[in-house]
């Protein structure tokens, strides 16, 4: 399971968003201006980095929702393919840059519809320049990336922000 390439570098993971802060911010702006609702679920939210207010963390790596955790978000253990929630217990259920990493794309984002009333994907873009070189490393071998199955926006739904080269926010339901 590619989840389990996560387990363990949560720490070195989190110094990305430290690193690449102005990337960050753009991100989180087009996250925050596409997710709606109060009660909210961040489906492979990871360290947390994109945990909005009235959000819960879902991830299956345990040293991510630590991290999570010190954040201040509540978290919970699960697969996105499987959600421990009743149905629509959320206004919004989210993805940030997660759902290129689930092993089965269609049973997340069913289970998403399943346990709220809207569903939002925020993907890093096929074929922009970013995703062109996490898919080269992908293919050397890197940890993470060889496990990344990257989307075009037109392959979910109607795009709610406006997207930047690589980064885009979809409505799916």
């Amino acid at each position: 399971m590619s989840w389990q390439a996560f387990e363990g570098i949560a720490e070195e993971y989190d110094e990305w968003y430290e690193e690449n802060t102005e990337i960050y911010k753009k991100e989180l702006e087009c996250v925050e201006e596409s997710v709606k609702g109060t009660k909210l679920l961040d489906v492979g939210s990871g360290t947390g980095a994109f945990c909005l207010k009235g959000a819960i963390a879902l991830d299956p790596s345990i040293s991510m929702l630590k991290v999570a955790k010190k954040k201040g978000c509540e978290a919970v253990r699960g697969i996105a393919e499987m959600l421990p929630f009743r149905s629509k217990a959320f206004d919004s259920a989210y993805f940030v840059t997660s759902l290129c990493f689930v092993n089965d794309k269609d049973k997340a984002i069913s289970e998403a519809m399943r346990v709220a009333k809207g569903v939002i994907a925020c993907i890093l873009v096929k074929g922009s320049d970013l995703v062109k070189k996490y898919e080269e490393k992908g293919k050397k071998g890197h940890r993470i990336y060889k496990h990344a199955k990257f989307m075009r926006p037109e392959e979910l739904g109607k795009v709610l922000c406006k997207p930047f080269d690589f980064f885009a926010c979809i409505r799916i339901s």
